[in-house]
């Protein structure tokens, strides 16, 4: 008898699969929204299309943090790009570097920048190559997941 196929998902997914609550436990309708949003640009930056456009919630408005902002998804045709070959990437490290690997500055960056630390990035320990940290003198830089 043949055995089935084995399928993985994407890490990206499953990050975001695993931060949902236990059944049961508080879960507000802000913070679903939130989930939704979040795993909407996921899908869209795995498996391509547009589902980054926003949802439409009835609820209070939702404050976006400024990480959110940061980590707003590019349009779809710079993420299907982007995922085939990031050209400047922050790595598990926090360092910003270019498809080369090499450490850059933000005035070296000409284009989105792809976190590859996924969701729990945190933009205030991303590494430089003069070894500042953060975006306060980064500039108009774009980051993406």
């Amino acid at each position: 008898m043949a055995r089935p196929k084995k399928t993985t998902r994407d890490p990206l997914i499953e990050a975001m699969i695993s931060r949902l609550p236990a059944a049961g436990e508080d879960f507000s309708e802000e913070d679903q929204a939130k989930w939704i949003e979040h795993m909407r640009s996921c899908l869209s930056l795995v498996y391509g299309g547009d589902m980054a456009r926003p949802l439409h919630y009835s609820g209070p408005p939702l404050q976006e943090s400024i990480e959110e902002v940061l980590y707003r998804p590019s349009p779809p045709s710079e993420r299907a790009a982007a995922k085939n070959k990031p050209n400047f990437y922050i790595g598990d490290d926090n360092m910003v570097r270019n498809k080369a690997g090499d450490r850059l500055m933000p005035n070296e960056i000409s284009g989105t920048i792809i976190d590859l630390r996924g969701v729990d990035g945190d933009p205030d320990i991303i590494t430089w190559a003069d070894d500042s940290k953060g975006l306060r003198n980064a500039g108009d830089v774009t980051i993406s997941l």
